[in-house]
């Protein structure tokens, strides 16, 4: 990987870089607090969604939701959008790339 764009299962584009360390995030956030993954997925795929505040301080912690607008950067929002399968308790990341398919 490189500074190159990659296009991503939801259509967007980001560099692979940022697709490739916002990855590795959400998968140490699924990991060691999921109540705050899934309050994430959910924020990301519904818009008016309000995140729990314990949630919204930590997100805003590890720089994956504004601290001055408190909404999902749009970059963490395009790969996790991307990357997860399922719903709730039952949500996994999968690769957020376009050509790697399901």
């Amino acid at each position: 990987m490189g500074m190159e764009e990659v296009e991503l299962k939801n259509g967007t584009f980001e560099v692979d870089l940022i697709v490739e360390s916002t990855m590795a995030a959400l998968t140490a956030l699924e990991k060691s607090n999921f109540f705050v993954f899934s309050d994430l997925v959910m924020k990301c795929r519904y818009e008016s969604h309000e995140l729990v505040a314990i949630t919204a301080r930590e997100l805003m912690r590890l720089g994956m939701v504004d601290k001055e607008r408190g909404v999902v950067q749009e970059h963490v929002k395009n790969v996790l959008l991307s990357a997860v399968r399922g719903e709730g308790l039952m949500a996994i990341l999968g690769s957020p790339l376009a050509e790697e398919g399901e």
